[in-house]
């Protein structure tokens, strides 16, 4: 990625994010970006589904689209943390489907939400 390419894809929305999230042992980088490196599309469907949100796990970075606005891109960031989550557990990945993992993803942004005393919501 050149440099230029690189700085806009750290640009934040409203949200704040942090610019790492670590999960058990890794420490992922996290990045906004208009598209979606395309060597973590590779085998979906795009004509079906909308990337929105990727995890490489050999080279612990996470993309989330720059075109997502607060609850969605916490709701597809936490969806991203779940494969992550899944993977650090070496749990099979087929037992989940993609739409079980953003349901998932929904009710603990719901949980924060709701839960605010107990567990601190990211801003």
């Amino acid at each position: 990625m050149s440099g230029r390419g690189r700085k806009n894809e750290r640009k934040r929305k409203s949200m704040r994010l942090p610019k790492q999230i670590k999960l058990g042992e890794y420490t992922y980088d996290l990045y906004v970006t208009d598209k979606i490196p395309r060597k973590y599309t590779k085998g979906i469907d795009t004509t079906q589904y909308t990337v929105e949100g990727a995890i490489g796990y050999i080279d612990e970075k996470i993309y989330l689209s720059s075109s997502l606005k607060n609850t969605i891109l916490e709701v597809i960031l936490w969806h991203e943390i779940v494969h992550g989550i899944i993977k650090q557990c070496d749990i099979d990945s087929d037992v989940l489907s993609e739409t079980d993992i953003t349901r998932i993803a929904r009710t603990l942004v719901q949980v924060m939400k709701d839960n605010k005393d107990i567990i601190p919501v990211p801003r």
